[in-house]
């Protein structure tokens, strides 16, 4: 338990590297499910996706009916770009616990990349019924929703989202992109310069602001 707990401290601190070897540590000395989900875990969000798949695998094996278990398993599929399988993963872990709001917004995510816009919408709303104020469900469905060009409804999503995550820069810099569509275009630019404040970096934002001020 206190390799589990400095590990977790760790990685809040931003040392992965340290935080993954402390998680090794705890799998060594005990190798339940949980540490080697917070081993997996960290693996993957390092890129180490062989090591991580090792480590999940043994995870759902070990301790098969918790529901993290498989989201953490399906996170990783859907990084290794094995769809199917994310899928498979993800609804298993909404199987398990009903009431997970982030299995449903991950499934959601990984069926809106196969095509299933359908499935995604129900997903996200099923994670927004359970945790109204999830930025990342709302922030995605809306982002689907600008897909098919539902455009009210994609941009009361967004205002949902960044009102509980007012910094994320790729949700402010959709939004004003949804509010150009809208043709509010002085809206949509104050939402794209806070984008690129919130992310100077963010290179679609500075290219949609500049066609924005291109027009004036």
């Amino acid at each position: 338990e206190f390799y589990l707990e400095l590990g977790q401290a760790l990685e809040a601190a931003g040392e992965r590297d340290k935080a993954i070897a402390t998680y090794e540590e705890a799998v060594r000395r005990s190798p339940a499910g949980f540490a080697l989900r917070k081993l997996g875990s960290a693996l993957r969000e390092s890129g180490q996706l062989p090591r991580a798949a090792e480590m999940l695998s043994r995870a759902v094996q070990v301790q098969a009916g918790e529901a993290r278990n498989w989201l953490e398993l399906g996170l990783l599929e859907s990084a290794r770009g094995r769809k199917p399988d994310a899928i498979a993963a993800l609804r298993k872990s909404v199987e398990l616990d009903p009431d997970l709001d982030s299995s449903y917004t991950s499934l959601g995510s990984v069926l809106a990349e196969t095509g299933d816009t359908a499935g995604a919408e129900a997903a996200f709303r099923s994670a927004l019924r359970i945790y109204p104020d999830s930025a990342e469900a709302s922030a995605n469905l809306a982002l689907l929703l600008g897909g098919r060009n539902d455009l009210q409804q994609s941009a009361y999503y967004f205002e949902r989202s960044l009102l509980r995550e007012p910094n994320a820069a790729m949700a402010r810099c959709n939004y004003g992109i949804i509010l150009a569509r809208m043709e509010r275009y002085a809206d949509a630019q104050r939402q794209l310069e806070l984008a690129v404040r919130s992310d100077p970096a963010l290179a679609e934002a500075h290219d949609v602001l500049g066609t924005l001020l291109e027009r004036k």
